[in-house]
This record gives C-alpha cells, structure tokens and sequence, in this order.
C-alpha cells in the first residue's frame, strides 16, 4: 500500500486515513495476499497530519476526538492485520507518519530516512499508537528522551536502539521489502497469524497464560493441513506448498 500524496509528503487529512483504513481492512481479508508493505509515494514516508487540512481548523475538543478515532482504527487495523505488514520506510516518517511505521510489524529503513516525535514541539500529545508503541521497542527511557525532546533519529541510530529492523540504501528499499515479504508469502498463512497474535499479547500477559496460548495454537496447527503438507515436503525434501487450511 502506498501513502499517496507526494506533494504533501503524504502528510495524512480526514479522506486519506480513511482511504488508507479502506485499504488495509480489503487487504486483510484477501487469502490471496499473505504479506502487505507499506510505503510512501515521493520522497517522504509521511510527514504526520496535514497542516493545511480541515484537522486544524476543527471546532473544538469534541469534534476533534471523532476524529481520532479514524486514526485509532487506521493503527488497529494495522496492528490487527492477519498477516505481517512491512513498513518501507523511504524518508521523513514524522508524528503520525512515525507511528504509523511503528504500528508495522517490522520495519526497513533507507538510509537518507529518519523519524521523529515531534510532538513536543508542536505542544501537542503524541497519537497513533507512539506512547504504546515507542517504549516498547527502546525502552521507556528512550522513549521518554526522544518524546520529550522531539529530536530527529537518523535510520541508523533507529536501528541502533531497536526501533528498526534494517537499513538500505533508498535503490535497495523497495526490493529488500519486497524479498522479505515473498519469504514472509512462503510460509504457513495461519501459523503466521497465529505466532503475531501470540507475539503481541505476550507483550501485556504473564508467562503462564503465554504457555497456555502456545499450547492452544501448537494444538489447531499440528492438525492443519498445512503442517502435513509442511511434514510430507520434508520428507520427500521439496519446498511445501501451503494453502491456509
């Protein structure tokens, strides 16, 4: 999925989250897609929330919190995928445009890229998930530096604090993502969605309701037939062919 306004460095208004919303929740649902990238169109990621847009001409606190709502259900819908979501990151990811990169499962960065929490700045809470997702990924007192300050981090030093998975050159952005999420394709569909899901409540849950989890998913997959087919491809020393069932 592309974030498609160029010449606003996809900055995000009302018809384009919604628009965005529309097609993430169409790409959750296609079997055909196993793997979805997401990426800006031009020379920025994004640059947050229009300026120019009716967001900051809003009347009041009331008609803005509807508002973020439509960016609450872009994050979760992101979040929620049933299937890994690569953020391609090609430039400025800034405010929103940062969290929306963080909401992915994993991230790969150009090197001319960077992120910010700009937040600070602008006398404004951060939104989109950053609170949620930042600290988890750096640790609260990154977080808490970067939020408070609302410093710019190059890809490289993103990758150096854990906030990135990888950095490439801007030639190589595409293609990298593009291989990640192929090997990503190859693999069984639900077991995929089944270890996000795992993965991510784990985050909030104790030890023993993790094993309970990975008892009850291990159950559902030994039975598919996706691992018998996984099983029979070993066997006669072949790539499996898996179908989500």
């Amino acid at each position: 999925m592309v974030l498609n306004r160029p010449e606003k460095f996809n900055a995000m208004d009302e018809d384009s989250i919604r628009e965005s919303t529309e097609a993430l929740k169409r790409l959750a649902l296609d079997d055909s897609i196993r793997s979805v990238i997401i990426t800006g169109a031009g020379s920025a990621f994004c640059a947050g929330a229009d300026r120019d847009s009716h967001i900051f001409s809003m009347n009041g606190s009331q008609e803005f919190w509807i508002f973020m709502q439509m960016i609450n259900e872009m994050i979760l819908t992101i979040r929620n995928m049933p299937k890994p979501v690569i953020a391609a990151v090609n430039g400025p990811a800034v405010g929103g445009g940062c969290n929306v990169a963080l909401a992915c499962d994993i991230i790969i960065a150009a090197q001319s890229s960077y992120f910010c929490q700009i937040y600070s700045k602008i006398g404004i809470h951060p939104d989109a998930g950053g609170t949620y997702f930042l600290p988890r990924l750096v640790g609260a007192a990154r977080a808490c530096e970067l939020m408070f300050t609302g410093r710019s981090v190059s890809a490289d030093e993103a990758l150096e604090i854990g906030m990135i998975n990888r950095v490439v050159s801007s030639e190589q952005l595409l293609d990298t993502a593009q291989d990640l999420a192929k090997k990503m394709a190859r693999r069984a569909p639900m077991a995929i969605k089944m270890i996000k899901n795992s993965i991510y409540s784990s985050l909030n849950s104790d030890l023993g309701t993790v094993l309970e989890q990975e008892a009850k998913a291990v159950s559902i997959l030994m039975f598919t037939d996706d691992h018998r087919e996984a099983m029979a491809a070993l066997a006669e020393n072949r790539q499996p062919v898996f179908k989500g069932k």
